[in-house]
């Protein structure tokens, strides 16, 4: 499902500078070889943010909604502290 739902947004013509998308990191190394595989450039696999979230230690939904937040603010600002996205 996050395959299609990636290749979809990679397949308009849609600039996006944060992309979240949840899941273990084997599951995301997975989703991000594929769409590599189908032709998608490594400039758009880095606005794939993986796990979603800055790196706070969040368990709770809500910790992850303001740890979700959080990254969306850092990458608006164009910071690069401690980031816990993969690419």
């Amino acid at each position: 499902m996050d395959l299609a739902a990636l290749l979809s947004i990679f397949n308009q013509d849609i600039t996006c500078r944060y992309i979240g998308m949840m899941g273990s990191q084997k599951r995301v190394q997975m989703v991000l070889q594929s769409l590599s595989d189908q032709g998608i450039s490594d400039q758009q696999l880095n606005f794939i943010h993986a796990p979603i979230g800055a790196n706070i230690g969040a368990l709770t939904p809500g910790e992850i909604a303001v740890s979700i937040c959080a990254e969306l603010i850092q990458v608006k600002r164009a910071r690069h502290c401690n980031s816990s996205h993969l690419v």
